[in-house]
C-alpha cells in the first residue's frame, strides 16, 4: 500500500482502507491474523471497518420485494443486509 510514514506510523487514505478491507474479506482469515500478517494495528483496522460500514449502509439503497405466499392471517418479513446478516419478523 502507498501509506505515508510519519513518526513510525502509517497514514492511509480512505481508498487504501477500502482496498485493505476488500483483501481481508477475500482472505478468509480472522481479523487478528490478517492484521498481524499485514502489519496493521487491530484497533485501527476495527475503526476503519466500522467507519466504512456506516458510510456504506447509510448510502446504499436496498430493494425490498414483498413475497406473498403466507395466508392472510399470518405474515413475515425477512431482510438480508449486504454483510450477510438476516433479520426475520413473523406475525
Amino acid at each position: 500500500m502507498g501509506a505515508k510514514r510519519m513518526a513510525g506510523r502509517s497514514h492511509r487514505s480512505e481508498s487504501e482502507w477500502r482496498a485493505i478491507l476488500g483483501q481481508f474479506e477475500r482472505s478468509g482469515q480472522s481479523q487478528l491474523a490478517f492484521c498481524r500478517q499485514a502489519g496493521l494495528s487491530p484497533s485501527t483496522f476495527q475503526v476503519w471497518r466500522h467507519r466504512l460500514r456506516l458510510q456504506s449502509s447509510a448510502t446504499e439503497f436496498i430493494d425490498v420485494t414483498p413475497v406473498v405466499s403466507a395466508p392472510a392471517s399470518r405474515w413475515s418479513i425477512e431482510i438480508e443486509f449486504p454483510d450477510g446478516t438476516t433479520t426475520r419478523v413473523r406475525g
